[in-house]
């Protein structure tokens, strides 16, 4: 797995703002466990998926929380030991 500011330059999280549904992307390679966990802006969980042993260039998925509030949003990617945080808005 690349170091954390590799890591965090090859982090996409787009579009931003968005309407709930939003996507993220690392544009690098990984071979380790990822967990993304997001939190609402008083820090309660609000989102949480582990998606296991991921070795692939470009791995990326698409989060949902349109049923959610609108507001900002702190989202928590965990790759093996290395933790990186971004900011989300979430708009109506």
């Amino acid at each position: 797995t690349p170091s954390k500011s590799e890591l965090e330059k090859a982090l996409k999280v787009f579009p931003n703002p968005n309407n709930g549904q939003f996507g993220f992307r690392f544009e690098t390679g990984i071979n380790d466990r990822v967990l993304v966990t997001v939190y609402d802006a008083i820090g309660k969980q609000v989102f949480k998926q582990e998606y296991g042993q991921v070795q692939q260039f470009n791995f990326g998925k698409t989060l949902d929380l349109r049923n959610r509030h609108a507001g900002r949003y702190t989202v928590q990617f965990r790759i093996g030991s290395i933790v990186i945080t971004k900011k989300v808005n979430v708009m109506r």
